[in-house]
């Protein structure tokens, strides 16, 4: 296990140096910059070289590459070109929100989708299995954005607009602190809960779809060994035979999609936290990548990159976990 965990982790860091590399230098193809922000036509041209120069879009790009990454080196992200912020300080306060919003997409991922997969194999080739598969098809093709879109739609209309869409904090609790009045702690967590619905809603259920599906699949491949005949005949309760002895080994393939599970969650993050306005890492990222902010770009890339390679990492040592007979040498 020590051994692959290490491989594992040497192969992550070459795989982060190619990612740095790629996006730094693919930015530089760019015609403008982050300093078009700042300078207007009608500047003269000694003051537009100097607005360049103050952010140190002069050098040459290989410089800028090495300041940069022996910044970098010493967890020191520099501040952002646009804001004037410590990039770690902007990282550090959308990163909670991100992990938040994650952490319950995974959770409804996981949860529902097994839950699914294993009514529909117990219950195989019946209306309620045809009638799941039919829906798990259907959401499963369906992208996060374009999710997040009909849902806003729909809870609108359903709600004639009293249900909270975009942030991540009402009104009123914004107007309390602003007026220095205290917050209970199950009205913000009320309130909190309200927002993170659609958009784990929207995060979420495509990936439940397609776990769904893999379940039943695997479930069913279980179902038919021998182990599990020979646990019915001895008279095991059937809650017991699919809970102790089916499920565990069918959720051996199924955890590989933990791993790649974060780079889909990274991704579809960016897309339903901007239609959200929801104030975590993928909405710093859409900002930075429009705003030509590479400072804030670079850094947000280098931490969602190590999120996958964890999750990898995460997915090898479940393997062991939840089956005794895998061990890596």
């Amino acid at each position: 296990m020590t051994v692959l965990l290490v491989q594992r982790l040497f192969s992550g860091l070459i795989v982060l140096g190619i990612v740095v590399v790629m996006l730094f230098f693919l930015q530089q193809l760019s015609p403008i910059d982050a300093s078009s922000f700042f300078i207007s036509p009608d500047f003269p041209e000694t003051m537009q070289e100097q607005i360049r120069k103050n952010m140190g879009l002069d050098q040459p790009a290989y410089v800028q590459f090495w300041k940069w990454l022996s910044h970098a080196a010493q967890l020191d992200f520099q501040h952002s070109l646009v804001h004037s912020r410590p990039v770690s300080e902007m990282i550090l306060a959308a990163l909670p929100n991100t992990i938040i919003l994650s952490g319950i997409a995974l959770l409804l991922i996981f949860g529902l989708g097994i839950l699914i997969g294993i009514v529909q194999a117990i219950r195989q080739y019946t209306k309620l299995d045809l009638g799941l598969t039919l829906g798990s098809l259907f959401l499963y093709s369906m992208p996060s954005f374009w999710l997040a879109i009909m849902l806003i739609l729909f809870v609108s209309l359903l709600t004639d607009g009293n249900w909270p869409i975009f942030g991540m904090e009402g009104n009123e609790i914004t107007l309390k602190r602003l007026m220095g009045e205290p917050v209970g702690f199950m009205e913000q967590a009320g309130d909190l809960l309200q927002h993170l619905l659609l958009p784990a809603l929207a995060l979420g259920i495509p990936s439940a779809a397609g776990i769904a599906r893999y379940t039943r699949s695997s479930m069913l491949e279980v179902i038919r060994q021998d182990f599990v005949r020979t646990a019915k005949a001895k008279g095991l309760a059937p809650f017991r035979v699919i809970f102790k002895h089916t499920l565990r080994n069918a959720l051996i393939p199924v955890v590989t999609l933990l791993g790649l599970s974060l780079p889909f969650l990274i991704s579809g993050a960016v897309l339903v936290e901007t239609i959200f306005a929801w104030p975590g890492m993928g909405r710093l990222m859409v900002t930075a990548v429009l705003t030509y902010d590479y400072t804030v770009v670079m850094a947000s890339s280098i931490l969602l990159t190590i999120f996958v390679i964890l999750g990898n990492l995460i997915a090898d040592v479940l393997y062991a976990v939840i089956d005794p007979r895998i061990r890596y040498g």
